[in-house]
């Protein structure tokens, strides 16, 4: 090739080199090249080609070349094949300044071998001369571009030469998809560019173009501006967590893939700046991988300056991290991960190991603990030390809980495939094998199995009317979700399934505000798994929002004026979250007719009212509230029927009082659920539990119960925890719990063999590992919403329109649906049955169905009471 360079103008391919170079220079410097269409030479135009300004998210798309400036600025290119290239390089800049078009730099683009020292010297002299950046390419540069960075096509193309003089690659079939995948990534990066979709999806797509093109080995000018483009498009577009993953994965690339020791410095030092002081132990598990390469590249030196700075600043995040005591899980990685630091910088390996082992014990049971990290780095340094006796018993541990860890995980798959085989038919059978499942899957290494059991149980606590279990659930697999994101940038889909069912259980009480705020975070989850490639725009995801929409106009034509008054600024809110349909029902019951609405009736306010009531009428109206719960209240109500017995909890308002009541009835649903298909009752018709707040310098959590002529009555105590004490809060908490559940089951409910059932609760069915480790909700809203109430207050701006009240009385009185039920009912069509029915199958009955009534009413006796099933 260096041959055929230097002999172009023989066979007068003048023509075909510009061409060439052209094309050269738009992958290697920058795309946006206009070529000159005139005679050779440059032509009118003086230049044979030049940078054409293009937009900044045009830009965006670049990976080629390295001249993003030149998106807004004009750049000259001067070709030539002439042999006396001096002289034509400046008589090209003269030319090209003539034109007085503010060109920035002048490249000069030759077939000729320009050495090294004169090309500096011709560079400087004329840059001064014409006060212009001017840069030459020579010849070596050129066979350089080709070669290095497999530019050979352009050449095949430009020159006709034959096909042999790229070397054949054959793809495999893993290099095939990538290369499909790459492609098609590069094709939605430009129509998202193109579109001005600049969201959470570019992004993803950036990066993976980069890790593509990394691991098909192509061009390392390519890879590399891949990431600088994925980089900048995180910066501008995306979250904390994609910054910092296409930098790490960048500085991954420079070191392993290329060797590139300074340009990985300079990255690992971006990423650093990123990371530092990050309470997510994953930034500072990737920033000592990366540490480690560094220690490399510098030959383990600790006085070279960069690797001491930065060893000193990796020490102190360890440091920190390790002393958190508020934070169990990330200080015992901290603890773990910092042996292999040590062992780095020489300290000894026999107390290092013995240090793991006791690490390791301790973390048996943590689930953000990432097991199968330490099991790697052990392995690897297994061969290293064949005559190390603490080692030997390091690895004797993790082979034991490695062992015991895959038949609990093994065991634990079968019973969650059981559970969801069973939840069509038989929801309280797939409660108590999914419910067995649960512990077994508390592990890092399972954790998504864990969220979708999490989520399966929620359903099938929700199908048999037991709404506080399924919130417990729904919310702790949301907020398990949200961690494994946070941690480690996996999307879940149980995002936008356990925010959807959580933002139509909060309606369902009337807690609006709490219903709106997880809509938010349902939009939030959606844009999420948007930008992970998931299909949200599927028919049964449509069909959700619509249904939503719905319940909450419903919701709006069901309430009194009482509470219309309170939220006449909502309906602005209500359509900037996407809810228009709910908008128009509240704008209705306030006495205003959506413009839109009156126009698609043909102005026909008696059509209007039609429609109206058949939507007020529809049999979600059953199931929602005939009032609503502002969030400035003093005290709330949760209720929850168990077996026939209603549990009614009136608490006070200040945190953590509502989210104990929810844990609470959370946990006896729980731990209660299946016992309906065991023949178990229940001695009260009602159970009434009054939650106070109390001020106290430490935690406090008490109660006390009564039962006078069988009225049974339980008062709580509760105070506020601090960040300080957090971690023992949640233990005393769980132990509160526990206390409570034992004493409420021993008095409230009545078993047949109390000793047998008891035992297959709690031993077969582990139903206390189900109804508390994965129901209590305070701490997880604390740490997802905080601990201030959520009110509508938040979701009322100042600017919003109102719409005042002006209906001057109720909307709807009564449903004609329920009216026509109660009046048409004779007492023959309505038959109660006492005690068990025979042949009557339990997997089909809801706990909202079954209600019970006092027979026997004695202070001395034991209250024996019999449900009442309606069939």
């Amino acid at each position: 090739m260096d041959f055929f360079l230097s002999t172009l103008t023989s066979r007068s391919q003048e023509k075909d080199f510009e061409h060439f170079c052209r094309e050269l220079a738009q992958v290697e410097i920058c795309p946006n090249l206009l070529p000159q269409t005139g005679p050779t030479g440059g032509g009118d135009s003086k230049v044979d080609s030049e940078t054409y300004p293009v937009s900044e998210s045009t830009s965006l798309t670049w990976y080629s070349g390295v001249g993003r400036n030149a998106a807004n600025e004009r750049w000259a290119f001067a070709i030539s094949a002439k042999k006396s290239w001096r002289p034509k390089v400046k008589s090209d800049i003269e030319n090209i300044l003539s034109t007085n078009r503010d060109y920035k730099k002048v490249f000069f683009m030759t077939n000729q071998a320009v050495p090294d020292k004169k090309r500096a010297e011709v560079e400087d002299s004329l840059s001064k001369q014409f006060l212009i950046d001017v840069r030459i390419l020579d010849k070596t540069w050129i066979l350089e571009k080709l070669f290095i960075n497999q530019r050979q096509e352009i050449a095949i193309k430009t020159f006709n030469l034959p096909s042999d003089f790229v070397d054949e690659i054959n793809l495999g079939p893993l290099d095939y998809r990538r290369k499909n995948r790459l492609e098609a990534i590069e094709t939605a990066i430009s129509s998202q560019i193109s579109k001005q979709e600049f969201n959470l999806l570019l992004v993803e797509n950036a990066i993976e173009s980069a890790i593509l093109s990394r691991e098909l080995e192509l061009p390392k000018s390519d890879t590399v501006g891949k990431f600088e483009r994925a980089s900048k498009i995180s910066k501008q577009y995306g979250t904390t967590m994609q910054v910092k993953e296409s930098l790490y994965q960048w500085a991954w690339t420079l070191y392993w893939w290329y060797d590139d020791k300074d340009n990985f410095q300079e990255v690992f030092m971006q990423f650093m700046e990123n990371v530092l002081g990050s309470n997510n132990f994953f930034d500072i598990e990737r920033l000592t991988n990366l540490w480690m390469n560094l220690y490399t590249t510098c030959n383990g030196n600790l006085e070279n300056e960069i690797l001491k700075s930065c060893t000193a600043k990796l020490l102190d995040e360890y440091e920190r991290l390790i002393s958190d005591t508020k934070r169990i899980n990330t200080s015992l990685e901290a603890r773990a991960n910092f042996v292999f630091v040590k062992l780095f910088l020489g300290h000894d390996p026999e107390k290092l190991f013995q240090e793991l082992k006791i690490t390791m014990q301790e973390s048996s049971h943590s689930i953000d603990f990432s097991f199968n990290t330490v099991i790697k780095m052990v392995t690897e340094l297994s061969p290293l030390l064949l005559d190390s006796e603490t080692f030997n018993e390091l690895f004797e541990v993790l082979i034991s809980m490695s062992g015991s860890r895959e038949q609990e995980l093994a065991s634990a798959k079968l019973l969650l495939e059981r559970g969801k085989s069973l939840y069509d038919e038989k929801p309280y059978s797939a409660i108590q094998f999914i419910g067995r499942s649960l512990v077994r899957l508390y592990k890092s290494e399972s954790k998504k199995l864990l969220i979708s059991a999490m989520f399966f149980m929620a359903s099938c606590f929700n199908r048999i009317g037991l709404q506080w279990a399924a919130y417990g659930y729904f919310i702790n697999a949301y907020y398990l979700a949200v961690i494994d994101y946070m941690k480690f940038g996996n999307v879940s889909p149980y995002f936008l399934g356990s925010s959807e069912s959580l933002r139509n259980l909060e309606i369902e009480t009337g807690r609006l505000a709490n219903s709106l705020e997880w809509h938010r975070l349902y939009l939030l989850s959606k844009e999420l798994l948007n930008s992970s490639g998931y299909n949200i725009k599927s028919k049964l995801i449509e069909e959700g929002d619509r249904i939503y929409d719905g319940i909450l106009g419903t919701f709006f034509l069901k309430l009194k004026q009482s509470d219309l008054s309170k939220i006449s600024k909502l309906p602005n809110a209500l359509e900037v979250n996407g809810l228009e349909m709910a908008s128009v029902a509240l704008k209705y019951s306030l006495g205003h007719i959506d413009p839109d609405l009156l126009k698609s009736f043909g102005n026909d306010d008696d059509a209007i009212n039609d429609f109206m009531f058949k939507w007020f009428d529809q049999p979600a109206n059953n199931q929602l509230p005939n009032s609503l719960i502002f969030g400035n209240e003093h005290f709330e109500q949760f209720q929850s029927n168990i077996l026939g017995c209603k549990v009614t909890i009136n608490s006070d308002v200040n945190f953590p009082c509502l989210e104990l009541s929810q844990s609470i009835l959370s946990c006896i649903e729980a731990f209660m659920s299946t016992s309906i298909v065991d023949a178990v009752m229940c001695r009260y018709p009602d159970v009434n539990i009054t939650l106070k707040f109390i001020e106290s310098d430490s935690y406090h959590l008490d109660v006390s119960h009564t039962d006078i002529q069988g009225n049974l009555h339980y008062n709580i105590t509760c105070s506020n925890f601090t960040k300080e004490t957090f971690i023992k809060s949640q233990q005393e908490t769980k132990e509160f719990l526990f206390n409570f559940i034992v004493n409420f089951i021993s008095k409230v409910f009545l078993f047949k063999d109390y000793e047998k059932q008891l035992e297959k609760l709690i031993v077969s069915d582990e139903a206390l590992n189900r109804s508390i480790e994965f129901t209590s909700s305070i701490f997880v809203v604390d740490d997802l919403l905080g601990q201030h109430r959520l009110s509508l207050e938040k979701w009322i701006e100042p600017s919003f329109v109102d719409f005042p009240l002006i209906r001057e009385k109720e909307l709807f009185e009564k449903s004609p649906k329920i009216a026509d039920s109660i009046e048409g009912t004779e007492a023959e069509d309505y038959q109660i049955k006492y005690g068990l029915p025979e042949g009557h199958n339990f997997e089909s009955i809801s706990h909202q169905n079954i209600q019970m009534g006092k027979i026997i009413n004695s202070t001395f006796a034991a209250q024996i009471t019999k449900p009442t099933l309606h069939v």
